[in-house]
């Protein structure tokens, strides 16, 4: 299960209600950033640690897709229809996937 922490909210993308939040893929690990809703360029500076590249998308989903760790307020796992694969990667269902939006992040 993948643990994930978020960041303070500050401006919320004019596209995305208040209701969403947004995930980073992050690469072959089980580690995902997730962010509140934020304009791209602030989202692409809260994503800088480690070794990871900015993403060439994110994926806006609902609140309701986390589940917030009692011991750790401020933490949270993902609901149980997400699973990820053997290279880490984000698998959603077509239920879930219908009620997202993709943003590109302009290079």
């Amino acid at each position: 299960m993948a643990i994930v922490q978020t960041t303070s909210q500050t401006e919320v993308h004019p596209s995305v209600d208040d209701n969403n939040v947004c995930i980073i893929n992050m690469g072959r690990k089980h580690n995902f950033n997730i962010l509140p809703v934020e304009k791209i360029q602030e989202t692409e500076k809260a994503i800088q640690f480690g070794s990871i590249h900015t993403p060439r998308h994110t994926i806006w989903f609902p609140k309701k897709a986390l589940k917030e760790c009692s011991e750790v307020p401020g933490t949270f796992t993902f609901a149980p229809w997400f699973t990820f694969d053997s290279w880490g990667c984000l698998f959603i269902s077509s239920n879930m996937r219908r009620s997202m939006i993709t943003l590109e992040f302009c290079s």
